[in-house]
């Protein structure tokens, strides 16, 4: 075994890997990424959200290498949602996390990565999810545009899964399904 690192999200993980050094790239440093996003939700491994696509626009922009991808959430799917089921809560919590497949990793099951409020992404230490942002019901739409990737080195990431929820806490959003797919590392 020879010891490597690998970057993942701009960390560097050292991983024990077998002679063959970090995993296969998605995509060329170079490549530019692909605008084909949103997924439809049965190419992804949970896909039993119900946060439905038109309320999402997913922004992929730049290359493998420097990758940007930017969501938006249409603010009346929280306002209809919320008049309907939760009169009286006053914020609303966003939960960003990828799925990195464990092969890349060098481990036998999938690792968690969360991003956090200061927009750094860390593996999921807890079984307690942290919020990535949390944002007052009538905030101005920028509280929910979020930068999921800022000039990040995806190129090692192949097959890495993007959620992004949203909930009065996180046992609301799993409780009414309020996530969904938004990025899939080709």
């Amino acid at each position: 075994m020879k010891r490597t690192v690998c970057y993942l999200f701009g960390l560097v993980v050292s991983a024990f890997v077998m002679a063959i050094g970090c995993p296969a790239l998605a995509g060329a440093p170079s490549e530019p990424l692909s605008p084909e996003q949103p997924m439809p939700q049965s190419k992804f491994t949970i896909s039993d959200g119900r946060m439905p696509e038109s309320t999402l626009t997913v922004t992929p922009s730049g290359t493998f290498g420097r990758a940007t991808i930017t969501v938006s959430i249409a603010g009346n799917f929280l306002a209809n949602d919320i008049a309907q089921n939760y009169h009286g809560t006053a914020v609303w919590n966003m939960y960003v996390v990828a799925v990195v497949p464990g092969a890349l990793l060098g481990q036998g099951s999938p690792a968690l990565f969360v991003k956090s409020q200061d927009e750094s992404w860390s593996p999921l230490q807890s079984s307690i999810l942290p919020e990535y942002r949390e944002c007052p019901i009538l905030s101005s739409p920028v509280c929910w545009t979020i930068p999921i990737l800022t000039n990040n080195d995806i190129s090692s990431l192949t097959g890495t899964e993007i959620y992004l929820g949203v909930g009065a806490n996180l046992d609301d959003l799993i409780t009414n399904r309020r996530y969904r797919g938004i990025y899939k590392i080709p």
